[in-house]
């Protein structure tokens, strides 16, 4: 639950720095803030306990929420658009994509 609660506040904010700043520098910093995180949590834990811990997931949490947009904006920008009479690469991207955290879950 700790991962849910950073996650969900930085998912809009996370689509618009994408935006702005370009999805590969987003995802680049939030997979390098996500990795310190993961490096963080022994001694979270050793100091502080499992509060210590829950705030790291959260934190990890909330560095990891822009991931999810950004990879909406690299679709819409990388995917081919539709020619008449093709395919629509968008949506078959865009449902890869859900159907992949889907199963990923499972």
């Amino acid at each position: 639950s700790a991962i849910a609660a950073g996650y969900f506040f930085t998912q809009v904010p996370g689509g618009a720095l994408a935006d702005k700043f370009g999805a590969k520098n987003v995802v680049t910093a939030a997979l390098t803030l996500s990795a310190l995180c993961c490096l963080a949590i022994p001694a979270a834990c050793d100091n502080f306990g499992v509060s210590g811990l829950w705030v790291v997931m959260a934190l990890m949490g909330a560095v990891q929420g822009p991931l999810f947009p950004t990879s909406t904006v690299f679709l819409s920008r990388w995917m081919p658009k539709k020619v008449p009479g093709g395919t629509d690469e968008k949506a078959w991207g865009t449902s890869m994509l859900d159907i992949g955290i889907s199963v990923g879950s499972l």
